[in-house]
């Protein structure tokens, strides 16, 4: 079954979001990794110190984010006000989408047929 699913389906693509920056991540990489040595440590006193090394980082990771989320907010109603001057209603029919947080692209994953050329067909995918 997983064989068959990775052959028609293949792999999801794992995407960042837009909104945070490479900063942020690398933070959210550093906090996962005190998280593991928390988790592998067995004596109490140095979960307790580890566990305040994580709260603080954790504070960090979510005032970066923060950050992060109103800069992309303020560049996005920047975008918009500059595309709407040039009258490029496109633009800003798109950042007014994703400012309001209903945005979504809808990636429609492509299906392989049994000679490996891609179904378009919705009928035909969900028969495969």
């Amino acid at each position: 079954m997983t064989e068959a699913g990775e052959e028609v389906l293949g792999y999801r693509n794992n995407r960042k979001t837009e909104w945070i920056s490479e900063e942020t991540w690398t933070q959210i990489e550093e906090r996962g990794q005190i998280m593991k040595r928390l988790l592998y440590s067995n004596s109490p006193r140095l979960k307790d110190k580890i566990s305040k090394e994580y709260r603080g980082k954790d504070k960090e990771v979510k005032k970066s984010a923060r950050r992060d989320s109103r800069e992309y907010t303020e560049r996005l109603a920047k975008e918009a006000e500059v595309a709407e001057g040039k009258k490029d209603m496109k633009t800003v029919y798109q950042n007014t989408k994703k400012l309001k947080g209903d945005y979504n692209q809808h990636y429609d994953l492509p299906v392989r047929d049994e000679v490996g050329a891609y179904v378009t067909v919705e009928q035909d995918k969900l028969e495969r």
